[in-house]
């Protein structure tokens, strides 16, 4: 479609189509093309095998409407196939936006446990201690080498008594942190 016209009310925004459109008012959902933009994007490999056994092809982007998108379906399509439909949160413009095209079958992540110790306090102490040890194997079976982001989760305390700590020596090296919202990140670049 043309692009629509933006009028910025302050508290929400209008989108004036370039020409009519007809909506039977039967109950079900359509879907109208409102506008097209365009921006820069970068896709990457990401796994969270805490949650899945799987790589997934990510692609992420900033909304690069000048209004947000709204909560709803995305249609993705990946080389000119339709993949399926995503939800997709609401974005303001400018914010960051993530998503899945779907598992990449040529890297392969594994998650094995390897210590759940819980130590409470002892007769003069009510401390209580949780160590939890965890290791992430990834396989590749891409012709080259690929990079991979590996995310996990770590607790987050909103107690100052109750502290969450990584130990240094055990945790592998190279990992971001953002303890605010209990992220731990790695970026791995396994070998075919």
């Amino acid at each position: 479609p043309a692009g629509a016209d933006l009028d910025d009310k302050g508290r929400s925004f209008s989108l004036t189509l370039p020409r009519r459109v007809t909506v039977a008012s039967d109950g079900r959902p359509y879907w109208m093309p409102v506008d097209v933009v365009t921006g820069p994007a970068a896709t990457k490999l990401v796994t969270i095998p805490k949650l899945r056994p799987h790589v997934y092809q990510m692609v992420s982007l900033d909304n690069p409407a000048a209004y947000p998108l709204l909560q709803g379906r995305v249609h993705v399509y990946r080389r000119g196939s339709y993949v399926g439909d995503l939800p997709m949160k609401y974005a303001a413009p400018g914010e960051p936006i993530e998503l899945s095209l779907g598992i990449d079958a040529e890297v392969r992540v594994s998650r094995q446990d390897l210590k759940a110790k819980d130590r409470k306090g002892g007769l003069l102490s009510c401390d209580k201690s949780m160590e939890r040890a965890y290791r992430i194997t990834l396989e590749s079976h891409a012709t080259e080498p690929v990079a991979v982001e590996v995310r996990d989760s770590i607790p987050v305390s909103k107690v100052e008594e109750i502290e969450v700590k990584l130990k240094k020596g055990a945790t592998t090296a190279g990992y971001r942190l953002d303890a605010h919202r209990g992220f731990v990140s790695w970026s791995v670049t396994p070998a075919p």
